[in-house]
């Protein structure tokens, strides 16, 4: 039986508004994960400097205008769903609810249902879990992106490896996939701190960029482990390793044995099987508050040019007295230029969690389709999807693991590899007409080149669509170009692709594009609102510069040529 009980907003303190330092922003080896180890710290020193700066900060869900982004999103245009349902799952409950892209806005009030997971049996754990998941589904008609946050503990009680951030996202969106195989589009699983983080990032930071452009910021979340996901620049950093070393910039030796990489796995003492944090002023609390303040001190001791510390407690009672308890942290954070920012009113609670969710599900389901088309270019193939400004940097940046903004040919090489593509780099880089590190401008340079040799080109961007219809032909190409307006689940297209392919050969002149209506949120917004379309497939013969020659529906071949016998 299915229970509405959420009602609270959340609320976040967050570091004062300053100019960013003019310095360069460099990303050492960061983690995917850094997880959680037990570990018992010295007692607290006396309560050193002010470093943290604490105001508060009201819950913000505005509407888009024009898809212009929010925070790190640049652009909501492109994103491929207008909402999403966000789930939440932790130890004792799982809470859902279906979250607006644009403005975070709350489709439905969240449901959430309470569980006890059985220490001793794991499968009847995953069965739980799975009848859960679709009776939310269920419950809200739901067929479209999932997007699912878990903690360390729930992982371990559902047989997921939790050693990593790469393990348990792996392993509980598999379990997600199973149970909601036939019911959901797609599922994105991802730890409570990325959720916290693309919550944070993108719905509680001002609407300009100037909180986290140019800056590198950890988002660390605190409760019965202390988890943490680097972000430079607004984009989530991906490395699978975490090391400590630096060398300083005047360093004249690099003394490979001086390195000191902090464990992987960050777990608080005074963890219980029902977590609560110790009494305030008590033993037990002096030494929970002595061990994260060692941990947060390994955190800055590993990027030593960290700009923010985002601290978010997953229990209210944590914020109690938390800056006194963490000297360490605060002194170095001083010393090094750092802000350490910790909410000062409620917790990331349930809403914020399950709203950052489906964002970032969004966020990952956008990523995906457009790798897909890397492989496409990668292949030199002859149907390849032009894309927007915005996508191409996003696709720069998946491959750019520590967040840069420059590919080292080894870190180009492993994000292809990641990627299951395997090319050449000595080729790809003559390809790319770089014999070094390769820049966004080389990446979208190539990609634009591949695509204007292209028999045919895919868009989802109404950007895109616009760039190519006023830009000028390419080599070999008349004028006039020729839209089908698709959808991924229009049959009657997709039976027809081949006669399309054939016809882009013969008619060799005209430029051959493909729409896919329901690609994005600009996609669908252009579809609707300026083609009009009614049926699929939809047919529109233009001429460069916006002239409409012609407009019919339908999978006639016959109609087709006759539209198009008049440009040979």
């Amino acid at each position: 039986m299915l229970a509405c009980s959420i009602g609270s907003h959340c609320g976040h303190g967050f570091r004062s508004h300053r100019e960013p330092r003019q310095r360069e922003v460099r990303a050492p080896e960061l983690p995917q994960s850094i997880s959680w180890l037990y570990a018992k710290k010295q007692s607290i020193v006396a309560c050193l400097g002010a470093c943290i700066a604490l105001r508060r900060c009201k819950h913000v869900a505005r509407q888009s205008e024009g898809g212009k982004g929010r925070g790190i999103i640049r652009s909501f245009a492109d994103l491929p769903k207008q909402v999403a349902l966000g789930i939440d799952l932790r130890e004792r409950y799982i809470v859902a609810a279906p979250i607006s892209a644009t403005d975070g806005s709350f489709k439905k009030e969240p449901v959430r249902l309470e569980h006890l997971f059985d220490e001793e049996d794991v499968d009847a754990n995953k069965r739980l879990v799975s009848e859960q998941v679709k009776e939310l589904v269920s419950h809200f008609k739901w067929k479209g992106t999932v997007g699912c946050s878990v903690t360390k503990k729930a992982c371990e009680l559902l047989g997921v490896d939790s050693s990593c951030f790469n393990a348990m996202e792996a392993g509980a969106g598999e379990l997600l996939e199973k149970a909601l195989r036939g019911k959901a589009s797609s599922v994105h699983a991802m730890v409570t701190t990325s959720a916290a983080g693309y919550n944070h990032l993108v719905w509680e930071t001002s609407e300009d960029d100037k909180e986290w452009k140019g800056h590198v910021i950890v988002v660390a979340t605190l409760g019965q482990n202390l988890s943490a996901v680097v972000f430079n620049d607004g984009r989530r950093v991906r490395h699978t390793r975490w090391c400590s070393f630096m060398p300083k910039q005047d360093s004249k030796e690099n003394d490979s044995e001086t390195c000191q990489c902090p464990p992987q796995m960050l777990e608080i003492s005074c963890t219980r099987k029902q977590f609560e944090p110790p009494p305030l002023n008590s033993p037990a609390w002096s030494e929970w508050a002595a061990a994260v303040d060692s941990d947060l001190l390994l955190i800055l001791q590993a990027i030593p040019n960290l700009d923010e510390l985002l601290i978010l407690p997953l229990h209210e009672e944590l914020l109690e007295n938390l800056e006194s308890g963490i000297p360490q942290t605060l002194q170095t954070a001083q010393e090094h230029g750092c802000t350490v920012s910790l909410v000062t009113e409620g917790v990331p609670g349930e809403r914020c969690l399950v709203r950052g969710a489906a964002t970032c599900a969004l966020v990952e389901l956008e990523a995906d389709q457009i790798l897909s088309e890397l492989r496409e270019v990668l292949k030199h193939g002859n149907c390849i999807q032009s894309l927007s400004d915005v996508q191409l940097h996003d696709i720069f940046d998946r491959l750019d693991t520590n967040g840069d903004g420059v590919l080292e040919v080894e870190e180009f090489q492993q994000g292809l590899e990641m990627l299951h593509i395997q090319r050449d780099m000595p080729e790809l880089l003559s390809e790319l007409r770089s014999e070094g590190p390769v820049q966004l401008e080389d990446f979208v340079t190539w990609w634009q080149r591949e695509v204007r040799s292209a028999r045919i080109v895919t868009l989802s961007s109404s950007q895109a669509w616009s760039d190519l219809l006023h830009g000028v032909p390419p080599e070999g190409f008349g004028d006039v170009v020729l839209l089908e307006i698709t959808f991924t689940y229009c049959r009657a297209c997709k039976s027809f692709e081949p006669k399309f392919r054939r016809l882009a050969e013969e008619f060799s002149h005209i430029r051959f594009v493909q729409l896919v209506g329901n690609g994005s949120i600009g996609a669908m917004k252009l579809v609707q609102e300026e083609f009009k379309v009614t049926g699929s497939p939809s047919w529109f013969l233009f001429r460069r510069g916006g002239e409409l020659l012609a407009t019919w529906h339908g999978t006639n071949e016959d109609k087709l040529r006759q539209h198009l016998s008049p440009f040979c």
